[in-house]
């Protein structure tokens, strides 16, 4: 039945049972990397929800870049997916900012919808089984987006 990827999924792994999992999805990015739920199986994710148009999403450019280089990529991937409506738009702006992380346009949205995201910018870290353990939407200017992501992913890398 529909349910029985996700029995699969919990019988795996039965400390999941209270978590989401990320659901299935296929894409190459801007790089040319192709990406999908299976060959990410195994390490933790970072996925980023933006666009060139939120103001709150460019700002947090910089903290994503040095998080970026904090973890090494064999330990921490992160995926940024896009859902700009125009691709020279943000393939400009990638660049501009050198963002050469993972880097994904989301045209038509169905990433987004997949992941359920509703607002921008969206954070969701996945473990290495493929569980959904935080979900951050938006920005807090009490606090950094790293220190927000810091305390999750701490005891996730090792």
């Amino acid at each position: 039945g529909p349910d029985a990827e996700l029995a699969k999924k919990l019988i795996a792994h039965p400390a999941h049972a209270g978590n989401e999992f990320a659901p299935s999805f296929s894409f190459k990015t801007a790089q040319g990397v192709p990406i999908d739920s299976t060959a990410l199986q195994g390490k933790v994710v970072v996925f980023d929800f933006w666009a060139t148009w939120c103001p709150s999403c460019r700002a947090s450019v910089p903290e994503l870049r040095d998080l970026s280089k904090h973890y090494p990529a064999e330990k921490l991937v992160i995926v940024s997916i896009s859902e700009d409506s125009k691709p020279g738009d943000w393939s400009d702006f990638i660049a501009r900012k050198h963002m050469d992380w993972n880097q994904y346009l989301d045209e038509r949205g169905q990433t987004a919808k997949a992941f359920g995201i509703h607002a921008f910018p969206t954070y969701i870290i996945m473990d290495s089984d493929g569980a959904i353990v935080q979900r951050i939407v938006g920005m807090d200017p009490r606090e950094s987006l790293v220190h927000r992501l810091r305390e999750e992913l701490a005891t996730m890398i090792k």
